[in-house]
């Protein structure tokens, strides 16, 4: 998951994505956003902003989409983007049939591709709700490492 991470632990032996997000935790060098997008608006679900003089390196993407019961095609965009590139898209639609009735909800989630996303000082990653026919609830979140800037993230 984490292409910087080739920092060998003993003989032949490497640290899981876990062990490794647990020291940069312990370390005080792991930032976490997550945010929503209530019916079907669009704009800037999350942000991580790397801090002056720190590199920033991106170690998770997620967004949901909770689809309340609905009986018509919904369809959606959802982009990451670092320093205003567009990094990644999904595009999605969904179609609920069978009810209209309030347990017939349900999520639709997606993990964007993130290996090797890095900004610099006071740059931005960002999930960006593009697009959206219909009401839905969106929850964005993004994971990231921060190191001194040319500093090496490994451990």
């Amino acid at each position: 998951m984490f292409p910087w991470l080739v920092h060998l632990v003993g003989k032949g032996k490497r640290l899981s994505d876990i062990e490794y997000l647990a020291i940069k935790e312990f370390d005080g060098k792991l930032v976490t956003n997550t945010g929503e997008q209530a019916d079907g608006g669009t704009g800037n679900t999350a942000t991580l902003t790397a801090s002056s003089g720190k590199d920033l390196y991106l170690a998770k993407a997620s967004v949901t989409v909770r689809l309340d019961a609905l009986s018509s095609l919904i369809v959606g965009e959802i982009t990451l983007v670092a320093n205003s590139v567009v990094i990644d898209r999904w595009e999605f639609s969904a179609l609920n049939e069978g009810s209209t009735s309030a347990s017939a909800a349900f999520d639709l989630q997606h993990d964007f591709t993130v290996a090797g996303i890095k900004v610099a000082a006071t740059q931005t990653i960002v999930i960006d709700v593009v697009a959206s026919n219909a009401d839905f609830d969106i929850t964005g979140t993004l994971v990231g490492i921060e190191e001194t800037t040319g500093a090496s993230p490994a451990i």
